[in-house]
């Protein structure tokens, strides 16, 4: 080999070492679940109905690294009862160190706190009917175009802090959260250019060995609710909860709800639940989850 020659090769050589070095990791990946079961409604004084109820719900990921640097974006496709699917809209976030931004359908402040689902039940987790944060105009949107917003997560340690804002819902929000041990305590609030969008929001959980208790306040203009939840593991495949919750609208009922879990193993579970909301609806469902 001729010196021009080995002095080309070494240069490709080099350029190609130089490229590896500053090259990004990327992936796209698929995540979601699948479920299917049957419902039973009866408004008060009203006839009770019974249902089937199915849902496929695909989360399409792409992410990428560069050092300290990470981004990513997500969209959802979602489909139930047999309907075409919908697609969500999209989700982007750039990343470093302690510091998420995130723009577009955001996750939401107030929808991340810690606690604010707990007073759920059965295999769809029943009519969510008594989270603490109504009223919230930025939570994510499995089937439309969310808040459009964005989003600034910071993470210290135990500490999670994070600020949203959204120009057309003209909503504001910040959120706190921290724990320590086995105590959790979240707070935050959305303020509207209206009085109807304010929101108020508190939670606390604590976990001791199989037991946990969370217990949830949230105000929406004056519109107060209150939840109490307790959550117990069986053993390690199947799980209780059971909740009461009130709002202070006039002429409104003490709600509850009872529900359980148990894993058939390989991300496959059964679920059942039975709950009555403040306005006197009885509900009751059974079913079965699974994560792919």
């Amino acid at each position: 080999m001729n010196y021009l020659a080995r002095i080309e090769q070494g240069f490709f050589a080099t350029t190609a070492l130089i490229a590896t070095a500053g090259m990004a990791a990327a992936d796209i990946n698929l995540s979601g679940y699948g479920r299917f079961g049957l419902n039973q409604s009866k408004p008060s004084g009203g006839v009770s109905s019974t249902a089937t109820e199915n849902r496929v719900n695909i989360d399409i990921k792409g992410s990428g690294t560069n050092g300290n640097l990470s981004w990513g974006g997500k969209v959802r496709l979602r489909t139930a009862g047999g309907a075409t699917a919908t697609l969500s809209g999209g989700q982007v976030h750039i990343g470093s160190g302690n510091v998420t931004v995130y723009a577009g359908n955001i996750p939401g402040p107030l929808e991340s706190m810690p606690g604010v689902y707990a007073p759920t039940v059965g295999y769809t987790g029943g009519n969510f009917a008594n989270i603490v944060t109504s009223g919230d105009n930025l939570a994510y949107s499995s089937t439309g175009a969310g808040a459009n917003g964005v989003q600034v997560n910071y993470v210290m340690g135990d500490l999670t802090v994070s600020a949203a804002t959204a120009d057309g819902a003209g909503d504001h929000q910040l959120t706190v959260a921290y724990s320590a041990g086995n105590l959790t305590f979240a707070a935050g609030v959305q303020q509207g250019d209206v009085a109807a969008d304010d929101v108020t929001a508190v939670t606390v959980g604590y976990s001791m060995g199989d037991m946990s208790f969370t217990a949830g306040y949230g105000d929406n203009n004056g519109t107060k609710r209150n939840a109490l939840t307790l959550g117990y593991n069986v053993s390690a495949d199947t799980s209780v909860t059971v909740y009461v919750a009130d709002v202070s609208t006039a002429g409104t009922d003490t709600a509850f709800g009872l529900g359980a879990n148990h894993s058939l193993g390989g991300g496959v579970s059964v679920g059942a639940g039975i709950e009555e909301n403040t306005a006197g609806t009885q509900r009751a469902e059974i079913g079965v989850k699974f994560g792919f």
